[in-house]
């Protein structure tokens, strides 16, 4: 049985955790032609890699196309994955800081372009080009701000009483320096990140993860998805591995929540799709307005001479290109499980998969898979993206 006993070695992992921005090669694929094909390809996938379990959602228009799980969610003890199976959802969990301080500039109550030192003057962060180049609220989700990402000290940070934000943007303040001049270079962040969830904090006066619950989750019908380890994760949640040997490390509890704690099932993730697709509308609300979804798919915060080369970065939304498509989206990878959210704006439908494994390379077969299979019946040429 294999046991990690060094959580630093572990949670380096995080460091990979998203590979941004990236054309996958489409040679290696086998274009499935029908829904039975596309699973036996997933189950095919998962058997060769070694990879115990999947949950699968693939949503197009109205209709759920495929939900459900493949293989095991505990090897021993015998546990299917199914749709209510939760896994640990990773950097995907960003998408919902971008939306809720896209909602806030919605209501007039903060704006994309005010700086992020007039807003939270508790957090002390070090830019030394703030005169010319101050870090912006648009800059920390586009991940330009200058500042780095994870430290070792932070990663392995694992209280068993989960810090507050507050106190986790105060643990290591060697990390609130800019490394560069915000808008001019292109850095992932996820400390970033969870400064603009605090800033959600400071403006609307509550919890984080009480706000994304309130503001998102119900009137997405989401019930059970969760930044924290809470008794249905701990019911239903598939057991993490490493090449089919389980982890066997207790539930590790993100220093930064907002950026890489969230919890989910296939379920789950269908709403989070049919939200997207349907440009912010979902069960008849409109959550968040057609305008601010674009803008949610756009850059507006590097330097004009770099901007066109990081056209693909949105607020923690950006590109991935299959053939001549572009889905948007966010990756995630914590210790035990890789994870992808994509959805085609302009075809209104998408995808999310997880799986309970490390192998980053699964999820970007599986990925391929699901494209090919969805794009199949799509005119090849290049579309115009919506504006």
């Amino acid at each position: 049985m294999k046991i990690i006993k060094n959580p630093i070695a572990l949670l380096v992992l995080l460091l990979l955790s998203t590979a941004l921005c990236f054309a996958q090669d489409v040679s290696k694929v086998n274009e499935p032609q029908t829904l039975n094909e596309l699973q036996e390809s997933i189950q095919k996938i998962l058997i060769e890699t070694n990879t115990p379990g999947a949950g699968i959602a693939l949503v197009s228009e109205d209709e759920t196309i495929l939900l459900r799980g493949f293989g095991k969610a505990d090897i021993e003890n015998d546990i299917d994955v199914n749709e209510n199976t939760m896994f640990r959802l990773g950097s995907i969990s960003k998408l919902f800081v971008g939306l809720a301080i896209l909602k806030l500039q919605e209501e007039g109550k903060l704006n994309l372009k005010d700086k992020v030192s007039d807003i939270i003057p508790d957090i002390e962060i070090i830019n030394p080009w703030e005169d010319q180049y101050p870090i912006r609220i648009e800059n920390l989700l586009e991940y330009n701000s200058g500042l780095s990402d994870w430290s070792m000290a932070e990663l392995a940070s694992n209280d068993p009483k989960p810090k507050t934000l507050k106190e986790s943007l105060e643990f290591y303040p060697k990390g609130r320096v800019a490394k560069f001049a915000p808008g001019t270079r292109l850095q992932y962040s996820n400390l970033g990140v969870s400064i603009a969830a605090y800033i959600v904090e400071t403006v609307s006066g509550m919890r984080y993860e009480d706000y994304i619950g309130k503001y998102f989750f119900k009137p997405m019908g989401i019930e059970d998805m969760t930044y924290f380890n809470s008794e249905q994760f701990k019911k239903t949640a598939a057991k993490g591995y490493d090449n089919g040997v389980p982890l066997n490390i207790d539930y590790f509890h993100v220093l930064y929540r907002p950026s890489a704690a969230l919890n989910g099932s296939p379920k789950d993730l269908v709403n989070l799709i049919r939200f997207f697709i349907d440009h912010g509308r979902i069960n008849n609300t409109q959550i968040i307005s057609d305008s601010s979804m674009l803008r949610m798919e756009r850059n507006e915060s590097f330097d004009k001479s770099i901007s066109e080369m990081f056209k693909g970065y949105g607020l923690t939304n950006y590109v991935t290109y299959y053939k001549n498509f572009d889905y948007r989206g966010h990756g995630g990878h914590v210790p035990g499980y890789c994870s992808d959210f994509r959805y085609l704006p302009e075809h209104n439908m998408g995808y999310a998969i997880m799986i309970n494994g490390e192998d980053q390379g699964v999820i970007d077969d599986l990925s391929l898979l699901i494209k090919a299979y969805q794009t199949k019946d799509l005119p090849q040429e290049p579309i115009k993206p919506r504006k």
